[in-house]
């Protein structure tokens, strides 16, 4: 499952996640998945006429918290945190991509 979160960017270094949106699975599979490009510019377009930002992609993998190479293809294409909870191993890892070079991204989840 792929989840886009809503919210807003405080500065380059804290993201504030007010809401998420569940994307459709356009490939039907459970071990794999493709977002819909027309639902996620709609996310795109809701969060800004809401004066919000996409400020993350999230989905999980079976093994591994590393993006694989279709996520970073997507990553290019959506320069936003991507959070990737491994499920076998139950953690979670953030990255983003920055001129085309993959960074590991500190992650603190909070309720204020």
């Amino acid at each position: 499952m792929y989840i886009v979160t809503i919210g807003r960017i405080v500065n380059d270094n804290e993201y504030c996640v007010e809401l998420v949106k569940i994307m459709e699975n356009k490939t039907r599979s459970e071990y794999s998945f493709q977002m819909d490009p027309d639902e996620l510019k709609e996310a795109y377009q809701w969060a800004s006429n809401n004066s919000l930002d996409v400020v993350g992609v999230y989905h999980s993998h079976l093994d591994g918290s590393t993006p694989s190479s279709t996520d970073l293809i997507f990553m290019k294409l959506n320069p936003v945190i991507w959070l990737i909870y491994e499920v076998s191993g139950s953690r979670f890892r953030a990255f983003t991509v920055v001129k085309d070079i993959l960074k590991e991204v500190k992650i603190k989840i909070s309720r204020e």
